[in-house]
């Protein structure tokens, strides 16, 4: 991704969130302030409970913070909108609708000819061809997230936003949906902010990692990860870097 000399896309300000429980507020998230560049591929990383999916959510406009404010290109979100679409663990298809049908929903009321085209285009775009009358039940659960990936990117949204959009595919499928987020990033030169709680995940796909501290409910460490790409999963940088995120993880 092309990133150097980009602006700053995405501004999180001094964002803290709370839930009310039990007649008292549980913070989630406190302090958060982080930037990322129009290109720039950011893996938000945490164990469970640390508030990843909530600053996604925020970041969405699906929820709105108990503090502090998110910029998308100087504008503040306040609801959700087409310049930030997500993508989630369950790839959440009309299951009554085709694949193209499915791919399609995403122009809303675009003419007949735009649609057919720029389906098209996306069905191919992320290795589809042949199944493009096909129902989701008839999918394998990687085909189904290429379908999900396809219906948000024919919105051209600024930032793509991914809640572990692979976490529940096996080890094979998972690595190949990888190389294509990969691919199609590079291609659109897309933005994307993507949770994972994977740490070998975070190093093959990301720019940059934030480790959000389940403790403290901030940001405890940015980690630039520089590695060439197709990235070596064997090489001795490679694992020094997973390494590293697995003791930061781990930090008290």
């Amino acid at each position: 991704m092309t990133v150097n000399n980009s602006p700053a896309l995405l501004e999180i300000v001094n964002l803290s969130h709370s839930y009310s429980r039990n007649g008292g507020a549980e913070p989630v998230l406190r302090r958060i302030s982080l930037s990322i560049r129009a290109g720039e591929l950011v893996c938000l990383i945490g164990r469970s409970g640390c508030g990843k999916s909530t600053l996604l959510k925020i970041v969405a406009g699906f929820l709105a913070p108990t503090q502090g404010q998110c910029l998308l290109a100087g504008k503040r979100i306040v609801k959700p909108g087409p310049d930030r679409c997500v993508v989630f663990q369950e790839d959440a298809l009309f299951p009554w609708l085709t694949v193209r049908e499915n791919i399609a929903f995403g122009l809303g009321g675009s003419s007949g000819t735009q649609r057919r085209l720029e389906t098209e285009r996306l069905i191919d775009l992320v290795g589809l061809e042949g199944y493009g009358d096909y129902l989701p039940r008839t999918l394998s659960g990687g085909m189904k997230q290429r379908v999900a990936l396809a219906r948000v990117l024919i919105r051209s949204p600024q930032i793509l936003l991914m809640d572990e959009p692979f976490g529940a595919l096996d080890a094979q499928t998972r690595e190949e949906m990888q190389e294509l987020l990969l691919r199609l990033a590079q291609k659109r030169n897309q933005t994307i902010l993507f949770v994972t709680h994977d740490v070998q995940e975070a190093v093959t796909i990301a720019d940059r990692a934030l480790v959000l501290d389940r403790d403290s409910e901030q940001i405890g460490a940015t980690v630039p990860i520089a590695l060439p790409r197709p990235r070596n999963r064997s090489s001795h940088d490679f694992q020094d870097l997973c390494a590293r995120l697995h003791a930061l993880l781990r930090q008290p």
